[in-house]
């Protein structure tokens, strides 16, 4: 089991929850009925100083998503409730995405207060050793309990960096499996049998349908396509850097150097040379996303994204990595004065429907209306009100649907998220600090010739072997061996 099933930790909040109150009303036997207790003054017990003091107290939580003209509105409503349920209030501030890491970085390190910071991939990792991060292991047993038993034990390896606990994953689905959307109408008038198509190469019989039919083939490709069944038998280290799945194949290797990726891009030439991929896709940014010109599009799937449009081609094997935890992150800044009430209020955020719809979709009737069906619906022009995307933080799996949702499709999540392997090393955090120049000149290697290469726009056999050179020359072989080192060292370990 990869964690406790959400709904026994709703069950065991409300007795927690009932069992408190119950206490509260009998009172300390020590107490004797007196309504002054030792070490308190003016007849208010120390609880009731605790809750005065929390009444001064708001929260300040920064998030990255657009900054919309009634977020402030929204912010009030979330403050008003989580004072009635808390005893405090909070503050919401959004970013949009393209100032976020500016503003969110000069806050930490001014006189502003923050309590809360929204971090994923990379970015949580260096915020975490950089000391931007408070280590909440100690904290979480005693002010968020039901929040440390309802998130996966995979999501929480994820954010737990060098022994501490960094932040707190979006509850939503923790696989990843690449594959590919194609139109459901368009497969369905050519009859194409899509359970034929197993590797990237089968690919071709949908392209050769689209571009025959006056349509776009591949409009652009992202470094998504790699892992789109090129890479079925490898996991992501960091990076580029990979490793085989296999028992007894603990190598980490580049990406770029595998037989994989030369048969990869072999065949993005191929493509690109039978018009299947555009002539432009390389520089192009201007896409027509309409389903009239879609092709084959690349995607990290989740469950129920196809919708009635769309069909789901899986071409890898759904598996749980190290980074799972790290794809969306509410972390306590270590400035913070306040981390005890910060992680009452992510409990609350995580377990009360009322709140996770608040935060997510805003206002009733300002921003949402709900269906006969109980369905949330976002108003038109919602993008100008308020919008908090659901995989940027909470629980996902007590959002309230869509009108298009199917039924179950939170128990489809949780389904999913349960049978998904899970990777060999889960909880490596490999550090490329002691290889950092190498590591910026294979990144600057990789963006000159990658795309080229991806989108078929070169012949492979002139340019794979330069490429391939020009990685060996900024250092891929000596990253390689140290991340090498440092997983042999934490395989030995964890033993």
């Amino acid at each position: 089991m990869k964690k406790k099933m959400f709904r026994q930790v709703v069950v065991l909040a409300a007795v927690v929850s009932m069992m408190a109150s119950l206490l509260t009303g009998c009172g300390n036997k020590d107490d004797k009925g007196s309504s002054t207790t030792k070490g308190t003054t003016q007849g208010t017990t120390k609880k009731e100083e605790a809750a005065k003091e929390d009444s001064d107290i708001t929260i300040r939580v920064l998030l990255s998503d657009a900054a919309h003209t009634d977020t402030e509105m929204v912010s009030d409503a979330v403050s008003e409730y989580v004072k009635e349920k808390l005893g405090f209030g909070v503050e919401l501030v959004q970013y949009g995405a393209g100032e976020y890491e500016q503003k969110m970085s000069l806050a930490l390190l001014s006189d502003e207060q923050v309590d809360i910071i929204w971090r994923s991939g990379d970015a949580f990792v260096t915020a975490a050793r950089d000391g931007s991060l408070m280590d909440i292991s100690k904290l979480l047993p005693q002010y968020a309990p039901n929040l440390e038993a309802l998130i996966y034990d995979d999501l929480w390896v994820g954010v737990t960096i060098d022994d501490g606990i960094y932040g707190v994953p979006c509850l939503k689905e923790i696989a990843n499996s690449w594959g590919f959307y194609v139109l459901k109408s368009f497969i369905d008038e050519k009859g194409i049998d899509l359970s034929q198509i197993k590797t990237l190469a089968d690919c071709e019989v949908v392209l050769k349908a689209l571009v025959d039919d006056g349509r776009e083939g591949l409009m652009y490709a992202t470094s998504g396509w790699h892992d789109a069944g090129a890479f079925q038998n490898y996991e992501d280290v960091t990076g580029d850097f990979i490793m085989s799945m296999e028992e007894g194949n603990d190598a980490i290797v580049s990406r770029y150097m595998t037989d994989e990726y030369e048969a990869f891009v072999n065949l993005m030439r191929d493509w690109y040379n039978k018009e299947y991929i555009r002539k432009d896709a390389a520089t192009n940014t201007e896409y027509d996303a309409s389903d009239e010109a879609f092709g084959l599009r690349g995607v990290c799937y989740s469950p129920c994204g196809e919708g009635d449009n769309y069909y789901y081609i899986e071409l890898t094997t759904p598996i749980v990595t190290t980074s799972a935890g790290r794809g969306s992150d509410l972390c306590v800044a270590s400035k913070s004065e306040y981390p005890e009430q910060a992680l009452q209020f992510l409990e609350l955020w995580y377990t009360d429907p009322e709140l996770e719809t608040l935060m997510c979709y805003g206002i009733e009737g300002k921003h949402y209306t709900v269906t006969e069906e109980g369905r949330v619906e976002r108003v038109e022009g919602y993008n100008n009100l308020y919008v908090n995307q659901t995989w940027k933080g909470g629980n996902m799996l007590i959002s309230p649907l869509a009108p298009s949702d199917p039924a179950d499709k939170w128990e489809q999540y949780e389904a999913w998220n349960e049978a998904a392997q899970t990777s060999k090393f889960m909880g490596f955090t490999p550090s490329t600090a002691a290889v950092e120049a190498e590591y910026a000149a294979v990144k600057a290697v990789v963006a000159e010739y990658e795309k080229l290469l991806m989108c078929g726009a070169v012949d492979p056999a002139e340019t794979l072997p330069q490429f391939r050179q020009a990685l060996k020359d900024a250092g891929v072989e000596k990253i390689c061996a140290e991340l090498q080192s440092q997983y042999d060292e934490w395989k030995a370990s964890n033993k």
